[in-house]
């Protein structure tokens, strides 16, 4: 083994249970593995793997010695099904470990190991700290390299390895799901989904919350208030008027542009605060569409370039007041947003851009694996309410599949990693209208 080692530790959540009538089990959310009698020394072998990583020969230490077959079976049993985490050492410095994801399935653990392998085509190597993390949606674990000479190894696993390389990387890349059969096919015929859209997949299921907090539901302001008049109300239509009348219109009636009294009165009905709340001293509120956990993460951004009362620009929407703050004058970024804008309309540039913005914070410190999935959810149920109450309002709604986020980033000064935008609504009076122009 050219002094490689191998240790064992339980994963997290994982607890012993004790029985009167019968052996001993570990148990996890969604199984339980009855443990072997160990003359009672069960209790040491758990709290010994628990207490992180030990060898097999440390663990053998605890038992009988016609104990010890049974343990090692159970020790790889462990490793096979998902329960533990594997450390592989030489020297004494940490090579790499095996690191099994929550309820992962297990096809390939105790599978044959090929001769030869070849990396998952979805697999990919990112930082995280000092080490660096081989992860793929397919996976059933995660390895981790605490030595980065180890990259060259994972690209091409044999079995057996090199002179140099740890003995059971092939057969843990394997068993992981990151490593297929040098001649198996891949997938690579576009039959499935590709490698982004599979991670995209994999992050759209619940994770734990974080023990953070989020930032406040109302954000300081980013510019001065536009006094406003108050929101009109919104012509009574039944809800199957409104969704049987739903279009997306593209062409504004530039002679009579929107007004600021119309702006105000679509996003205070379709997305203003209708209620505060706390739970936990977590500030929620309620919106006239969904969020996941009351959070509302989503921030309203109208761009200006015709109203009828309003300087081009970008401004804020205050859904709390309701009300704008001005962000931004009009200039070179706030004309690409909004050219950007009129090609994926096309159309001519709309006299109102709103660019939908995330706070991430918001949204992922309560569902951090599935954040993202989440916020694209948000979009979706805040634009059909746009489009209901402007089709109510007579004005002229179009949901964008795209636009110039950089420009938008470089326009308003928020950041695109902690806030990016997400999605794109355009807005405008319609012609021959007599509401809300």
């Amino acid at each position: 083994m050219s002094g490689w080692t191998r240790e064992f530790a339980l994963i997290h959540g994982v607890f012993l249970v004790a029985s009167e009538t019968g052996p001993r089990s570990l148990a996890r959310a969604g199984g339980a593995i009855e443990l072997p009698a160990f003359g009672g020394r069960e209790d040491a072998v758990v709290r010994a793997l628990g207490g992180g990583f030990v060898s097999e020969a440390h663990l053998c230490a605890l038992v009988a010695a016609d104990e010890r077959t049974a343990l090692r079976h159970l020790v790889t049993k462990l490793h096979r099904e998902g329960w533990s985490r594997v450390r592989v050492s030489r020297g004494g410095a940490p090579a790499y470990s095996v690191e099994p994801y929550p309820a992962a399935a297990d096809d390939n653990r105790g599978a044959p190991v090929p001769r030869s392998a070849q990396l998952s085509r979805h697999a990919h190597l990112r930082r995280d700290g000092d080490d660096l993390v081989v992860e793929s949606p397919r996976a059933r674990a995660r390895l981790r390299l605490h030595d980065p000479a180890l990259v060259a190894a994972i690209t091409r696993p044999v079995d057996p390895p090199g002179r140099d390389a740890p003995p059971w990387m092939t057969a843990d890349l394997v068993s992981a799901g990151l490593a297929d059969h040098a001649d198996g096919a891949d997938g690579a015929d576009g039959a499935e989904l590709s490698p982004h859209e599979e991670w995209f997949h994999a992050r759209s299921h619940l994770g734990a919350p974080t023990t953070t907090t989020p930032p406040p539901l109302r954000r300081a302001p980013m510019g001065r208030p536009v006094p406003l008049p108050v929101p009109a109300p919104v012509p009574e239509w039944g809800l199957s008027t409104a969704l049987n009348q739903r279009r997306s219109v593209r062409e504004h009636d530039d002679d009579h542009p929107i007004t600021a009294a119309a702006l105000i009165a679509l996003l205070s009905h379709a997305v203003g605060v209708r209620e505060e709340f706390a739970v936990d001293g977590v500030d929620l509120a309620r919106r006239p569409y969904p969020s996941g956990g009351a959070l509302h993460e989503l921030e309203f951004f109208p761009v200006v370039g015709r109203a009828a009362d309003l300087a081009p620009g970008a401004y804020r929407f205050d859904p709390f007041g309701p009300g704008l703050e001005a962000v931004a004058p009009e200039g070179a970024a706030q004309r690409r947003v909004l050219r950007a804008a009129a090609t994926a309309m096309g159309a001519p540039r709309p006299q109102v851009l709103l660019v939908c913005t995330a706070r991430v914070d918001r949204i992922a410190w309560r569902y951090p694996d599935l954040a993202y999935s989440l916020v694209l959810r948000h979009v979706g149920a805040a634009q059909q309410t746009l489009y209901l109450v402007a089709t109510a309002m007579g004005l002229a709604p179009c949901a964008l599949g795209g636009g110039d986020r950089r420009a938008f980033a470089e326009l308003t000064g928020t950041d695109p990693l902690r806030e990016p935008a997400v999605g794109e609504f355009a807005i405008g009076s319609r012609k021959g209208a007599t509401w809300g122009c």
